[in-house]
């Protein structure tokens, strides 16, 4: 199958109100992983929406472009934007592709579809290689992402170096870290692993020696005594004790909760005028829950029973792995709430006013840019 006619068979179902030209750009983006730090080369911001109105039509050829990004391939994104449509959606494109994806279903509709993609960008530049073969630093980039950056605080710890680990482009949090192996003879483990900035990975890489290891590893222990850092590795695993403040939250009469006497500005600024349903959805709930579930969250933390800054960093680690996948607000909301409900068993919509106290709180969506 051409490039073009896996573009045209798309472009019916999932090209919204795009162009064909913005429409084939981002089928590009969502099928790459290219580090931030590599920006001033990432050749899918040289050519314009002409050119990738081209590759659409067929009238020019995608093997230039396909070499170009073939190092940086990454089918686990091209899935995660398929999966961000619904079920007809996916029914849909189960349908139009029956053809190349045979008994393909929603369920796995995202998986064929990004080996499909792929061997069309490999058939262009006549690889048959696969995907790039990853390094230590993309394995625990893998196992443990942005977990390693908010351990660091979002900051290089080596010495010396103050470079931020996490950039603003366009009003959106982009990561900007390699994961470097502390001892290459130890481990693949988180233990033995950190997050540092590009230069300083290059640095160490070009020149490691022995007391470069012994202070890595000296950073490294100093992090993990942090309480901070250790409990943000339990991310996907809630303690029990968070279920008391759902269950709060579920039997605490109206009358008893205390209401905002002003307008929660950090939602007006944070969800998008086209989320109109969502916007009011979580400026109800930090409305009328907000102070109750900022003291019950504190109270917890003061009793020992649930550390509140760990949670915090637990929700920020969630919502970063889902906004990396570029998914629309209302699913990045609706996926967090599931996470919250799973992990306590309690009801969906405690966990929702718990997912809006975060959105109120900024550790949950980015500001709009104005």
């Amino acid at each position: 199958m051409e490039f073009s006619e896996f573009a045209g068979l798309l472009y019916p179902i999932i090209g919204g109100g795009d162009t064909t030209g913005r429409f084939t750009r981002k089928l590009f983006e969502k099928i790459t992983d290219i580090p931030v730090s590599k920006v001033d080369d990432n050749p899918l911001i040289d050519q314009s929406d002409e050119t990738f109105k081209s590759y659409f039509n067929g009238t020019r050829a995608i093997r230039l472009l396909a070499k170009k990004i073939n190092p940086y391939i990454d089918v686990t994104i091209f899935e995660a934007f398929i999966y961000s449509f619904d079920e007809g959606v996916l029914f849909n494109l189960c349908s139009a592709f029956a053809k190349e994806c045979p008994g393909a279903t929603t369920k796995d509709i995202g998986e064929r579809l990004s080996e499909l993609f792929q061997s069309i960008l490999l058939s262009a530049v006549g690889s048959k290689k696969g995907i790039r073969t990853k390094s230590p630093g993309d394995t625990f980039k893998d196992k443990y992402g942005i977990s390693l950056v908010i351990e660091a605080n979002g900051v290089c710890p080596n010495d010396w170096c103050s470079n931020e680990l996490e950039v603003d482009i366009d009003g959106r949090t982009q990561l900007c870290y390699e994961a470097l192996k502390i001892d290459e003879s130890g481990p693949d483990t988180y233990e033995n692993c950190i997050a540092v900035c590009p230069t300083c990975y290059q640095k160490i890489k070009a020149s490691r020696d022995p007391s470069t290891t012994a202070r890595l590893k000296e950073l490294k222990r100093n992090m993990l005594f942090n309480e901070k850092g250790s409990n943000a590795l339990s991310s996907e695993q809630l303690e029990q004790d968070i279920e008391h403040v759902l269950e709060k939250i579920s039997i605490t009469p109206p009358e008893e909760l205390t209401p905002l006497n002003y307008d929660p500005v950090p939602v007006r600024q944070k969800i998008s005028k086209d989320n109109n349903t969502l916007y009011m959805k979580i400026r109800y709930c930090v409305a009328a829950y907000f102070i109750k579930v900022d003291e019950w969250l504190k109270q917890m933390d003061q009793e020992g029973k649930q550390k509140f800054q760990p949670f915090c960093n637990a929700m920020k680690i969630n919502y970063m792995k889902l906004s990396m996948q570029n998914l629309p607000q209302p699913v990045i909301f609706d996926k967090l709430a599931e996470w919250l409900q799973t992990n306590t068993n309690r009801g969906r919509d405690a966990c929702e006013i718990v997912v809006a106290y975060f959105v109120q709180k900024c550790e949950v969506f980015d500001a709009i840019t104005q």
